[in-house]
């Protein structure tokens, strides 16, 4: 049908551009293994990650004093984000941990009729004392304050929230989308170890990240060492300023590189 026309069409489309390039670059591992697949030369294969500006999240203050304990998911209210396994996964938790306070850190205004429904379901569900959506924020005011970043998409490549809330020094609790994974327990070949930055789950799965996030709102010292992992971790290999030097490098790489018709 049109799908595999479309399919096959892309297919083709990538292994032209493969044969071409002289370097292939993506985001992360899961991704370069979809490239070598569709016929990508492992020479050619490099992975170079986004960054983000650590320093800005670094000077985060965050403090546990005199608060309640505080779990954000930090995006936009729409269905790809599954705002509502974040409820049922709320509603399981505050039974085990009454007075835990949850956000919403985004805006609300993509798909007003999903942003209803989730409403509805706080209410249904007697969260109302316990989950605020604060609409579009400037999330550098509210880090301070948040002990754990929940991700519930169903979709995802390399979620900039996780890498924002680890260089303040907050783990996550993720589903296994994008490169969720590697970003919370770093690749098999991480160079120190840091050990884990949070937690991966099922899609889609409240019970799961339930228990997930009590795990390690539960163990602060877990907790607290997670969070020092991921900070460590965002640091070393997705800092803004060493990811734009080697892209530069790939850059004048290229430009040093004959081309094809020159080099004939």
């Amino acid at each position: 049908g049109l799908k595999s026309l479309w399919t096959n069409a892309f297919a083709a489309y990538s292994r032209t551009a493969y044969e071409a390039a002289s370097k292939i670059t993506t985001l992360y591992r899961g991704n370069q293994d979809m490239q070598k697949r569709d016929g990508a030369p492992a020479g050619k294969l490099a992975i170079i990650p986004n960054g983000i500006d650590v320093d800005r999240f670094a000077k985060v203050q965050r403090s546990t004093r005199n608060r309640r304990p505080c779990v954000a998911l930090i995006g936009r209210v729409v269905p790809i984000k599954d705002i509502k396994t974040y409820i049922r996964a709320i509603r399981i938790l505050a039974d085990n941990v009454p007075d835990i306070d949850a956000l919403v850190l985004g805006p609300d205004d993509e798909d007003a009729a999903y942003a209803t429904e989730c409403r509805a379901m706080v209410q249904q569900l007697g969260l109302s004392g316990n989950l605020k959506f604060t609409g579009r924020v400037k999330l550098d005011e509210y880090l301070h304050r948040i002990d754990l970043n929940v991700l519930t998409s169903v979709s995802e490549a390399q979620p900039l929230v996780v890498l924002e809330a680890g260089a303040a020094g907050i783990p996550s609790v993720s589903t296994d989308v994008g490169c969720c994974r590697e970003l919370l327990s770093g690749l098999e070949d991480e160079d120190p170890s840091l050990g884990e930055g949070g937690l991966i789950t099922p899609l889609a799965n409240p019970t799961a990240i339930a228990a997930a996030m009590q795990s390690l709102l539960s163990n602060p010292e877990r907790l607290a060492k997670a969070g020092q992992a991921m900070k460590r971790r965002v640091n070393l290999f997705y800092n803004k300023h060493i990811i734009d030097r080697r892209y530069r490098q790939l850059y004048d790489s290229a430009a040093r590189t004959p081309s094809r018709q020159e080099a004939a």
